[in-house]
């Protein structure tokens, strides 16, 4: 292989936020429960120093799940979550020097995920 040369800089300057979440159970048979869960998640990530690298777009996340109980000891767990990511319009990354590779952030990016999850838990 060839040596390694030069270095390069990455500056984040990723802003502190917080999240919004929000989520509740209901236990409608002693068996059984229901979850509901909402997160908002803003993103870190100011327009001249994002990157398409790390998702950097504010999120919308609804989720449900279910709970039953086979006996005293295990449990049967199942959720789905689906994730709305917020489109961005991204046209303030920097443009200089000519042909940098950051002339090719900008531009529009969104996107969602569906997320399924399914858990046995079994208490001793």
């Amino acid at each position: 292989g060839s040596p390694v040369t030069g270095s390069t800089n990455l500056p984040q300057n990723w802003k502190a936020t917080v999240d919004l979440r929000a989520g509740a159970e209901w236990k409608y048979l002693p068996h059984l429960r229901a979850r509901f869960g909402y997160i908002y998640s803003p993103s870190p990530i100011n327009d001249v120093d994002f990157s398409p690298s790390v998702p950097g777009n504010d999120r919308h996340i609804f989720s449900i799940g279910h709970g039953y109980d086979l006996n005293a000891d295990t449990t049967i767990d199942v959720a789905y979550a689906y994730v709305h990511i917020n489109k961005r319009n991204q046209t303030q990354s920097p443009t200089t020097p000519a042909g940098s590779p950051d002339s090719v952030k900008n531009g529009v990016y969104k996107g969602n995920a569906h997320i399924l999850m399914a858990s046995l838990s079994y208490r001793f």
